[in-house]
Order: C-alpha cells, then sequence, then structure tokens
C-alpha cells in the first residue's frame, strides 16, 4: 500500500508539473501572439491613415526618402575657416627698407626683389580665424620654419668668415588680412607681427649674438586656386629683427633677417 502511495503521489506531481509547463509555453505563445496582432493592426492603422493623408509624419519621411534617392538633398557642411599653409622659403641679402620702393630710387632692398639668394627654409603654419567681418579677417597663426644658410656676408653686409648652419624658429604672430579686394580681383593680401623664438645659431649675426628672443613682420599676397576647395598660393616677404633695436643687446647694431616664400594654403 505504501508503494502504491508513493507512486500514486509522484504520478500526481509529475502530471502537475507537465501542466504547469504547457500552461507557461501556452501563456508566453499567446503573449506574442496577441503583441504581433496588436503590431499588424497599428500597422494597417498606421498605413490607413497614411494613405487617407492623416498621418503627416509618414508622408514626410516618405518624401524625405524619395528626395535622398534622387538627390535632391542638400547636405548642410560646416563652413571652413581656419587654414593651413605649407611654403618654401629663400633667405636675401637686402635691408628691410621701402623707401627705395616708395621713391622709386636705385638702392636695393627687400621690397624690390633686387637682393642676392641664398640658404633655404621649409615653413608649416597653421592660422586660427579669431574675428571675420566680410572680406577682412582677424587671425592668430602659429609658425614652425627649419632653416639653412650658409654665406660670408652678415646681416650688415659685412665679410665674415664662410660659415653654415641649420636653426629653426617658433612663431606666434598675429595677422590682418584682406581675404579678397572683389570677385573680379580676388588677390588677397595680409600683414602681421608678432614674437618669434630662434633656435640655434645663425649665421648672419656674426660675429654678434643677439639671444634667441626676437619680432618678426610678414606681408603676404594670396591667390585663390579652387574656391570650392579653399585653396590658395601663398608669396610671402618675412622679416626677423630686433623689434627697431629695442631686444638688440648693448651697442650691437640691428638685427635684420628676412626671406622670400612661396607656400600652398588649405583651409580645414
Amino acid at each position: 500500500m505504501i508503494v502504491k502511495k508513493r507512486k500514486h503521489i509522484i504520478n500526481w506531481s509529475i502530471q502537475w508539473l507537465f501542466f504547469f509547463i504547457n500552461l507557461c509555453l501556452f501563456s508566453t505563445f499567446d503573449s506574442k501572439a496577441n503583441q504581433a496582432i496588436n503590431k499588424s493592426q497599428s500597422k494597417q492603422i498606421i498605413w490607413s491613415n497614411a494613405k487617407e493623408g492623416k498621418n503627416d509624419s509618414i508622408e514626410w519621411k516618405s518624401r524625405q526618402k524619395e528626395n535622398f534617392k534622387e538627390g535632391n538633398v542638400n547636405i548642410i557642411q560646416p563652413i571652413k575657416k581656419d587654414f593651413s599653409t605649407f611654403s618654401i622659403g629663400t633667405y636675401a641679402t637686402g635691408i628691410w627698407d621701402m623707401r627705395p620702393l616708395l621713391n622709386g630710387s636705385n638702392s636695393c632692398s627687400i621690397w624690390n626683389l633686387c637682393s642676392e639668394l641664398e640658404g633655404i627654409n621649409f615653413t608649416y603654419a597653421r592660422s586660427k580665424v579669431l574675428e571675420e567681418s566680410g572680406v577682412f579677417s582677424l587671425d592668430l597663426d602659429k609658425s614652425f620654419t627649419l632653416s639653412w644658410q650658409g654665406t660670408n656676408t652678415n646681416m650688415k653686409r659685412e665679410r665674415i668668415n664662410y660659415d653654415e648652419s641649420f636653426f629653426s624658429t617658433l612663431a606666434l604672430v598675429p595677422h590682418v588680412r584682406l581675404n579678397k579686394f572683389s570677385n573680379n580681383f580676388p588677390l588677397g593680401i595680409g600683414l602681421g607681427v608678432g614674437p618669434v623664438l630662434s633656435i640655434g645659431d645663425i649665421v648672419v649675426q656674426n660675429p654678434y649674438d643677439y639671444g634667441p628672443l626676437m619680432s618678426r613682420v610678414n606681408f603676404e599676397v594670396t591667390y585663390p586656386l579652387n574656391k570650392k576647395n579653399h585653396n590658395s598660393l601663398v608669396f610671402s616677404i618675412t622679416h626677423d629683427c630686433s623689434f627697431f633695436g629695442l631686444l638688440a643687446p648693448n651697442g650691437s647694431p640691428q638685427y635684420s633677417h628676412s626671406w622670400y616664400s612661396l607656400g600652398f594654403r588649405k583651409k580645414i
């Protein structure tokens, strides 16, 4: 009797277990089925409303997709303002004086392009637009220049023993730029003045020693190559000096070192 009773209890437990499992499975299936039916009904309702012109959201999305497929979508891109400039230059042995150019005299200076050229340099400049108004802008240029120069004439055009050296400069120069005169005359100009730090021996300083801190003046002319990509050619006349002699050591003449460069500028 005891054995039969235990079998009965086991059979009863197994039956309830199967019933519970079937109930869970059926409930889950029924819930999923109801969700599927509800989704199907909601889709039918949305589709019905769209067909009747009551669902503006679906019509708008459909039109956007059609425009995208047909290529009628105008993608708004941010306006590029900052730019990078890569340039190559050579040093000039003339003086930084605009008077011969302005008064038409025959004396030679950097500005009338009659100086002897020597050495080579490479410059990378990264410019950030600080303020902009129409065709005018105020920019901050951060530049690095790597140079080589060999000469037997110093900055004062005095004969020295021939010497050559590699040197570099770091400059932080604010610029005022006119990006173009007009659409018919797209040339631009820029003028900048700021501090420069030299690294290494600069041969044209011999026999004087000016230390690492100098000032820089840069004048440039730009010509656009591709308006869409904002590319342009840049011609620059750059001048490092002792800031009217204020940064020159006592007893030393005013320092002057100038070069021409041609570069490529690209907005980023």
